[in-house]
């Protein structure tokens, strides 16, 4: 799937949990999570890590939505 969207790197979320992490959020099943607060990701370990080490408060993710569109998600931590 990232080949077909020309991505070098990226996380695809296979699996949402009901009432988890991602649920809250709003992130589908399907979603390629690409960069998290700038940083790119290729890897679950990589998304924990920057969640982990993010400093603001505040959390930003890039990613593609199942449907091939560009989407943000901003959260505060603790969400």
């Amino acid at each position: 799937m990232k080949q077909q969207l020309n991505l070098r790197a990226g996380v695809l979320v296979t699996e949402v949990r009901q009432d988890g992490f991602f649920d809250h959020l709003g992130i589908p099943s399907g979603t390629i999570i690409a960069f998290v607060n700038g940083k790119a990701v290729a890897s679950p370990k990589d998304v924990e890590a920057a969640l982990l080490s993010a400093q603001s408060g505040m959390v930003q993710m890039l990613a593609i939505a199942p449907d091939g569109s560009r989407v943000v998600f901003n959260f505060p931590l603790g969400t």
